[in-house]
């Protein structure tokens, strides 16, 4: 038997808004540190993560989820344990489904997760190139280090084997 979402009468009578805030820092003692949130009328919940600078491998996974619909959706931060070890780069997001996808996790929580290594990888992009800025590296030295690094594909950076 199914059971209905615990929804107070506010719910479902107007609109839904959404709050999602995320907070990334570092390089800071070799590591950067993630923390994300969501709020919205049936979820209040948190993640934080702690990603190795050199490698970008993930440290340490911790999750709560404070409000959710169904007493069981509190038992997805488990499996978040799963993800230490994954490192950021080519088919992360393919690797977090496997690991903490579907049934095995919530998906509130899993987007968090993935928008907050998005922003650790962008967040260390931009350090490194303020970096080389710096030490007076050229603008080609710069695209070519920003090629080997690129781990995720947009309209705005093709994939370099479709160009012309």
């Amino acid at each position: 038997m199914f059971e209905l979402p615990r929804m107070n009468e506010k719910m479902g009578n107007g609109n839904l808004v959404r709050d999602k805030h995320f907070s990334i820092s570092g390089p800071e003692e070799g590591v950067y540190r993630a923390e994300a949130s969501l709020k919205d009328g049936q979820h209040t919940m948190e993640v934080s993560l702690v990603i190795q600078v050199g490698t970008m491998e993930v440290l340490e996974v911790h999750g709560a989820i404070h409000t959710a619909p169904h007493d069981i959706c509190g038992t997805a931060v488990e499996g978040l344990q799963k993800l230490v070890g994954m490192k950021i780069g080519p088919g992360l997001f393919g690797e977090m489904q496997k690991r903490v996808g579907g049934a095995k996790g919530c998906i509130h929580i899993n987007e968090l997760v993935r928008e907050a290594v998005q922003l650790v990888a962008a967040h260390r992009n931009l350090t490194e190139i303020r970096r080389m800025q710096k030490e007076g590296r050229t603008v080609g030295e710069i695209l070519e280090w920003g090629e080997q690094v690129r781990t995720w594909t947009c309209v705005a950076v093709p994939d370099p084997i479709s160009r012309p």
